[in-house]
């Protein structure tokens, strides 16, 4: 008994002296299977792998697997025996353990310990392709031939580290190698090359070649086409089997008389006081002043039939400091004087509150105010305003600049542009993580073009071009309301919270009136400068960690802080739809009382629905203290949407006269899962888009009620 103890004991031993050597790896390998088993993102994506044709010469994402995944497999391996060599493996505490063993059974142990050094680097080497195999088989469509592919180069690799000697004797008879392997008599990096035999030179180099792919994917200077072709899981796999080699490198030069890994967090640390990427695109170098003219504008008066359009006066239109932005009020005298002909006797005002959600929410919200326009002619020229979080944001910003581009919608056109916003978006922000932000850590100095955020606003703007043949998002942002039909466009609330301050940011094309929009940052009113479309379609989306936030400074370059995505505050979007009600109610009951107006303004809020709050949820019992605040925030801030909605409708229930209040909700409960992120399968890309096509018969209601304002 007490000598099986002492065996258990010294196994633990030596198994620490081993495993700590290739501690970074094991982190690389459980970073690996958190990302490819977790969410839903990652399950969309091997879906829409499952869903494609097996053809490595087509085939570019599962090319790129194929090779990455073995190259990574074989990185781990041969940097493990690597590290094992170069190590100290039979340190002091081995020895004085094997003193209290008898001779013969020490020298069992002995053997043991050199059978444990040599086996742990191929099952290392062999965890890459079993765990891509298990994400495959993990998901709904699960297709055979990926699963059994990636088993097969599990087996494969298997094989070759097992027998790779024999085999090349056999194809290279004159081939030699180290014989110096796990031995702790060389233990100097620079003898490597020196002492090994060609087979292990051609693994070094390889390792090399590794490293000039990472420099290669840097500053390659058209990035982004290349790191979209690979797709997620390639950039993933890619990065991997380059961070072994260099985590390899860092713990073999790590030493407790030594110590880098500590000396480089420092580094990092320090860095960080000095090299912020992330400061905001602007379009003009100089702040804009606004001009006299604009600031004593007078606004022309409309008619209908030889009558003047009254009941708006100006006790509000004067116009704040600014970019050439008229304020809330002004700009509603000028939208209904737009809309003096409006042939019902009611003319509606609709303020629509559009989710977060990635993606999903881009197309959910693209997708059903194109199929309202569509049904109800004329909708989306009623539209007052968008109050847009994250994805939806986004969403509002790229249909807003559509019907710019494009007033007159054709089918080619929307076609096009469905396909400008179903891009492969994750891969470039991915690739800008994994590669370019990893150097910028160490760089005691920004370099803004590796900013991920900017990385996805490229990929955006390059994606509309690509569909549509238009630069338009790279335009200023305030340059989509300064043509003559400006006034047939909604205005845009594109919601952001401070990080430094708690506080909501907006930027919009409008100035906000303080009395209603208490403790909010007019972004604007800092910067005095315009940013591109794209970057402002990003300012409301940026969810660490995938992307960066954004530094937002004063004309001078002061910095005021730094801008993440809105849903941290409210990802309905409601909260701030509600302040534009309240900042133009007075405005449209003073309308409404005038006796010679000629239609009655009724404002309606519209609330595009596309997130899923689970009803029932599982109680854990396997909870660590340093967990609960993190998950309960989270879940809290999502369930947050359904009380915000609540108390909306009751509140413009009560609303005095009553405002209509709509709900326009995406179906998640059937059909293909819709994943929060940048990416979207073919499948689910079909499924959302045919729940948007069936909106005709999915709302009826909806679509009669709204239709009465339209008809005469």
């Amino acid at each position: 008994m007490r000598r099986s103890i002492i065996s258990v004991q010294y196994f633990i031993i030596y198994a620490w002296a081993v495993l700590r050597h290739l501690l970074t790896h094991l982190i690389l390998l459980l970073l690996a299977y958190a990302l490819l088993s977790g969410g839903p993102q990652v399950q969309d994506v091997f879906r829409s792998i499952n869903a494609s044709e097996p053809n490595l010469l087509t085939n570019i994402p599962f090319l790129t697997m194929t090779c990455f995944t073995v190259a990574w497999g074989v990185s781990l391996w041969y940097c493990g025996r690597l590290l094992l060599s170069l190590a100290d493996v039979r340190g002091p505490k081995l020895l004085d353990t094997f003193h209290r063993f008898p001779r013969h059974e020490s020298r069992r142990e002995r053997e043991r310990l050199s059978d444990f050094i040599a086996q742990i680097p191929p099952i290392l080497g062999l965890l890459p392709p079993l765990l891509v195999s298990l994400a495959f088989a993990d998901t709904d469509n699960r297709h055979i031939f990926y699963v059994a592919w990636f088993y097969g180069l599990t087996i494969g690799l298997g094989l070759w580290f097992t027998y790779h000697r024999q085999l090349l004797r056999k194809v290279l008879p004159g081939i030699r190698f180290d014989p110096f392997l796990f031995k702790p008599d060389r233990r100097h990096w620079r003898d490597i090359w020196r002492l090994s035999d060609s087979y292990s030179r051609v693994c070094y180099a390889l390792l090399i070649i590794n490293f000039a792919i990472w420099l290669l994917l840097i500053f390659f200077p058209d990035r982004w086409p290349v790191i979209w072709q690979a797709g997620p899981v390639g950039i993933l796999l890619i990065a991997f089997t380059w961070l072994t080699p260099l985590v390899s490198y860092l713990t073999y030069l790590n030493r407790p008389t030594r110590p880098v890994l500590l000396l480089l967090t420092l580094w990092i640390v320090i860095c960080s006081y000095f090299n912020d990427h992330t400061l905001l695109r602007f379009t003009e170098a100089n702040p804009i002043k606004q001009s006299v003219r604009q600031s004593a504008m007078v606004l022309p008066v409309s008619h209908v039939k030889g009558q003047p359009l009254a009941g708006i006066t100006d006790a509000h239109s004067g116009a704040e400091a600014g970019l050439m932005r008229p304020g809330i009020h002004k700009h509603l005298r000028q939208w209904v004087s737009h809309r003096a002909a409006w042939p019902t006797d009611t003319m509606p005002v609709f303020i629509i509150a559009t989710e977060g959600g990635g993606i999903r929410s881009l197309n959910w919200t693209t997708g059903v105010i194109q199929q309202l326009d569509s049904l109800i002619p004329g909708f989306y020229k009623q539209i007052f305003a968008f109050s847009g979080v994250s994805g939806g944001g986004v969403g509002a910003t790229f249909l807003t600049t559509f019907r710019r581009d494009v007033p007159r919608v054709t089918p080619v056109r929307y076609r096009q542009f469905r396909q400008a916003t179903n891009d492969d978006f994750l891969s470039p922000v991915m690739g800008a993580l994994l590669f370019h932000e990893t150097l910028q850590k160490v760089l005691p100095f920004p370099v803004r073009q590796f900013n991920r955020s900017n990385w996805l606003e490229d990929a955006w703007s390059a994606s509309y071009y690509q569909h549509l043949q238009l630069h338009s998002l790279d335009k200023p942002f305030l340059s989509l309301w300064s043509a003559a039909d400006s006034l047939d466009h909604p205005s845009l609330f594109l919601n952001a919270v401070i990080t430094e301050s708690g506080q909501k940011g907006i930027l919009s094309n409008l100035q906000l009136d303080s009395q209603y929009f208490r403790d909010v940052v007019d972004i604007y009113g800092i910067t005095r400068r315009d940013i591109p479309i794209k970057t402002a379609a990003s300012l409301t989306a940026r969810f660490p960690w995938l992307s960066s936030g954004g530094l937002i400074t004063y004309p001078d370059g002061r910095p005021f802080g730094h801008v993440v995505d809105g849903g941290y505050w409210d990802n309905t979007g409601l909260e701030t739809a509600l302040s534009i009600l309240t900042a133009i109610t007075p405005d449209i009951q003073q309308f409404n009382q005038n006796p010679g107006r000629p239609f009655t303004i009724q404002p309606v809020v519209l609330y595009l629905k596309n997130t899923l709050i689970d009803e029932e949820c599982d109680v854990s019992d396997s909870y660590f203290d340093w967990l609960i605040p993190i998950v309960a925030s989270m879940n809290a801030n999502q369930r947050k949407s359904g009380t915000v909605s609540n108390l909306t409708e009751n509140l413009l229930h009560n609303y005095q006269p009553e405002v209509p209040y709509h709900i326009i909700q995406l179906d998640r409960k059937t059909g293909v899962p819709l994943p929060l992120g940048w990416y979207l399968s073919d499948d689910a890309r079909y499924d959302l888009w045919r729940k948007v096509n069936a909106f005709a018969h999915t709302h009826t209601t909806f679509t009669k009620t709204v239709g009465h304002f339209f008809n005469n």
